[in-house]
């Protein structure tokens, strides 16, 4: 990996929207000098920056976890860490991230779907990979984006698990 490296927040935000296009993700450490690693997150997800964010923290209480989720975190891992398990993390986030950038670009070019859905009472947003239902938002894989797709697109009509096996999970 290519690693840049800054020791404060203010310096990380100019470095990425110098950059901008060039960060496939970012490590991040809550307690810098000058801004917060939540305010650095809350502002990298404000400019609408879609990377994975990693946060890597001494801070070890759940609500330092629930609130790096809760400002745009994808992953929390507190120190001391394995040196194993945070490249499989920076790895586990490259992959995902990749394939959501495929299926968000298929999206973009297809033109078949709407870029929010809404369902009874349950919107979809396919830019996030997010479900709402009422105050409750979850999360989707790339794998069940692909099958929302695939079923709204075949609305009306019965979809076979051979279809869904062909066409989804290829």
């Amino acid at each position: 990996y290519q690693v840049t490296v800054v020791d404060n927040g203010a310096a990380a935000l100019e470095l990425i929207a110098a950059n901008a296009g060039m960060i496939d993700l970012v490590i991040l450490d809550l307690m810098l000098p000058g801004m917060s690693g939540y305010k650095v997150c809350e502002e990298l997800r404000a400019h609408g920056n879609e990377f994975p964010i990693l946060i890597l923290s001494a801070r070890t209480l759940t609500e330092d976890r629930t609130r790096g989720f809760e400002v745009g975190a994808d992953q929390y891992l507190t120190k001391p860490f394995e040196l194993d398990e945070l490249l499989a993390r920076v790895r586990g986030l490259l992959i995902r991230h990749g394939k959501r950038q495929a299926i968000v670009q298929a999206l973009s070019d297809s033109n078949l779907l709407p870029r929010r859905y809404r369902v009874g009472e349950a919107s979809v947003d396919f830019d996030t990979f997010e479900v709402t239902v009422g105050s409750r938002t979850q999360q989707m894989t790339p794998l069940e984006v692909k099958l929302l797709q695939h079923l709204i697109r075949s609305e009306g009509r019965i979809v076979s698990r051979q279809e869904l096996l062909e066409d989804v999970w290829d």
